[in-house]
């Protein structure tokens, strides 16, 4: 068990303050999501729909604070802001509820007529996802979400190509998911076999903007997100839900690689059991808030690099507390990510490990941390 060098300063090392996390699923509702999946009693539309209700009991049963929206695209009636073709919103952005989740659940029942409801398009149908996309954009914006607040668009869908081969169509698609990203919101594929194959064929058009979360991530594709396979039932329980808990970012830092060469990062805490023993009495001195702020600063938060050493010499009974996880953030510093993929890449191919300067906060003592790749 490591010694905490420093308790008090994990009294004043706070996370930022949290939003609510805003997520709009997009469901691809075209014909071939009512086939069959890997189990024969369920299509996997209504894999999607159980996905979803239990992704939503999970919310109310945490009183979670998240907000969720339901779409439909594919679909020959139209329900949206701005009457966009293909497009119906089932659910608008709104927190989780009994009543949202009967919604769902009635979709899925015997006696309910899907076709007759929403009219569904042929699964070779070009359908508009830049409307769709487009949609989310309008409802994050009259959600009146906060700057801090996240926002998520999943893609659900068994169709390897939306746009059935149009130019335009694939243009405008590029174009919504572009502006997305500039927004810093996130989007996630999570793709079916289509009905006349047993597996989905990124390159075929999704391949562009999304990479396979399970394979490596190339140096020149970090710009683009994350696409989950799902073969069966169980898979689109385990993906969905594993992204159901939110990472509480710590800080935003700025790791300096020289005097002129700045990337942003955030920090991250990773799980931990704490064991600690509370003490005290004696004599107390009272101190004002400046006089803290004046006995505790060293210098900027951030991440200065010092040196770089083999991986060899970090031993690991010389750590004291419990690791943090750097990610490379672009709100900051643009670039950041690029010149951090390509540290990471050169870090691990030579088994180097950077040794720095490590404040949280301004108000934090200085700390020797070791960046290792992972």
């Amino acid at each position: 068990m490591a010694f905490e060098w420093s308790n008090e300063e994990e009294k004043y090392v706070q996370p930022e303050i949290p939003g609510r996390d805003a997520l709009i699923v997009l469901i691809d509702v075209r014909q071939s999501i009512f086939d069959a999946s890997d189990d024969p009693s369920k299509t996997w539309f209504q894999t999607c729909i159980d996905m979803l209700v239990r992704y939503l009991k999970s919310k109310v049963i945490a009183n979670d604070n998240s907000l969720l929206g339901v779409c439909f695209f594919g679909t020959k009636q139209v329900k949206n802001i701005n009457s966009l073709e293909h497009v119906y919103e089932f659910q608008e952005i709104g927190y989780p509820s009994a009543r949202r989740i009967k919604q769902l659940t009635d979709l899925v029942s015997p006696k309910f007529d899907f076709e007759g409801t929403f009219g569904s398009m042929a699964a070779t149908d070009q359908v508009s996802l830049s409307n769709a996309l487009w949609h989310c954009s309008l409802a994050f914006a009259n959600a009146g979400l906060k700057k801090q607040d996240t926002q998520t668009i999943w893609i659900l869908t068994n169709g390897e190509d939306p746009s059935a081969g149009n130019a335009d169509e694939r243009t405008r698609i590029h174009e919504q998911f572009k502006n997305h990203l500039e927004l810093h919101r996130t989007l996630n594929l999570f793709y079916m076999p289509p009905s006349s194959s047993t597996s989905f064929d990124l390159s075929t058009f999704y391949a562009t903007m999304f990479t396979d979360a399970a394979s490596p991530v190339p140096d020149d594709e970090y710009k683009k997100q994350a696409a989950f396979a799902i073969h069966t039932y169980e898979d689109m329980m385990e993906e969905s839900l594993r992204k159901r808990y939110r990472k509480r970012r710590l800080a935003t830092l700025r790791l300096s690689i020289t005097k002129s060469v700045k990337l942003s990062v955030e920090l991250y805490a990773l799980r931990e059991i704490h064991t600690y023993l509370e003490y005290g009495g004696g004599h107390r001195v009272y101190l004002t808030k400046d006089d803290m702020v004046q006995i505790k600063r060293f210098d900027a938060a951030g991440i200065q690099l010092l040196a770089f050493e083999p991986t060899s010499v970090i031993r690991l009974h010389e750590n004291v507390r419990a690791p943090y996880f750097l990610f490379p953030t672009d709100e900051d510093i643009a670039g950041s990510s690029a010149a951090f993929v390509a540290l990471h890449h050169a870090m691990s191919t030579k088994d180097k490990v950077a040794v720095c300067r490590f404040s949280m906060r301004d108000n934090s003592p200085p700390r020797v941390a070791a960046l290792l790749p992972q």
